[in-house]
This record gives C-alpha cells, structure tokens and sequence, in this order.
C-alpha cells in the first residue's frame, strides 16, 4: 500500500482524467481528523466517520477561490446524488495497492482527511471495455 503524492498544479488535470477513468465505480467515503494526531501517527487508522457506502462514482471537481482550493466530489445519480465538499484543500494523495489504484485521500487546513475508496482495487485499463453496470 502507497500514497503518491499529487502535484498541486496538475490537480485540475489528474482529478479531471481520474474521474473520467473511475465514472461508475463504487467507492466509500470516510472523513476523519488528523487534529490531535502526531505526525508520525498520520499512516495508522484513526476514528473515522463514514459520508457514504458503495456509491458509484460520479465526478470530481477542484475549484480555485482567492485563499486557496476546494474539492466537490459527487457520487450516485438522481436522487441518490451525494456532493461532499472538501474545503481548503493543501494535498491529494492517489492510494494505490500493488499496482491496482484503491482511491484517494485529501487533506484539507481545518486537519479533516477525506478517504475515497474503491469497493474492488484495480488499474483503469484492466477494466477498460466492462459496462458500468459490471464494475
């Protein structure tokens, strides 16, 4: 299991191309406060409070505003539509196990981590072809 870090200037452009890859796959989101955590501590599991389970993947959007970045993430459709936004954003991780992408974790200033999981791990193109509906 690794965290790749991702670049601030090419947030736009990778959350852009990771939703287009992932539109349909199922992820939990969990939030959880890195507040009172040692640094050293910020790679174990903490109480985390979980925003939504097994949702299709919908969109991602990062927006600028005058003292720094949100992130919007929307998942389910219709009715079951959820957005979450991530205020303040200062990093983005891509999670990855083995070589397959597991999802993401954003941190925001108010020390909130957000957790984007995938139900099933994989790389894009091993399921490049399936119809939403089988992911």
């Amino acid at each position: 299991m690794s965290f790749q870090p991702i670049e601030q200037g090419t947030w736009r452009n990778f959350l852009d191309s990771f939703a287009r890859e992932h539109l349909g796959w199922l992820v939990t989101i969990k939030s959880f406060s890195t507040r009172e955590l040692p640094a050293e501590e910020l790679g174990k599991r903490v109480p985390e409070n979980i925003l939504v389970r097994q949702y299709p993947l919908e969109d991602i959007r990062e927006s600028e505003r005058a003292d720094g970045m949100d992130v919007m993430l929307t998942v389910g459709t219709g009715r079951d539509e959820n957005s979450i936004l991530i205020e303040d954003v200062y990093w983005i991780y891509l999670h990855k196990t083995d070589s397959a992408e597991s999802g993401l974790r954003i941190h925001s200033r108010d020390h909130t981590t957000i957790l984007v999981e995938f139900r099933t791990p994989a790389s894009p193109q091993s399921v490049d072809g399936l119809a939403k509906t089988e992911l």
